[in-house]
């Protein structure tokens, strides 16, 4: 599996808490929060992932339309809701 984390104007401490958060509701202790994505970003993580090879793809998150990732070789196939 690949994951891809773009930097967001947070510090590496709340990316951690974050992190810790997704864990937790994994394992049923956390209640599910909203994240807000800045969609501009969607395009250089498409980048990233079809350098790394990627061609398809679930998503970890919310479903959102994702326009424009089939432009990289990309294959949306499913989402991990959190």
């Amino acid at each position: 599996g690949v994951l891809v984390v773009l930097r967001q104007p947070e510090q590496n401490k709340q990316l951690a808490a974050k992190i810790a958060r997704y864990q937790q509701q994994d394992q049923g202790i956390a209640a599910p929060f909203k994240a807000s994505w800045d969609l501009r970003t969607f395009g250089v993580g498409a980048q990233i992932l079809a350098d790394l090879g990627v061609r398809k793809m679930r998503v970890i998150g919310t479903p959102t339309k994702l326009t424009g990732v089939s432009g990289f070789g990309l294959e949306l196939t499913g989402y991990l809701e959190d």
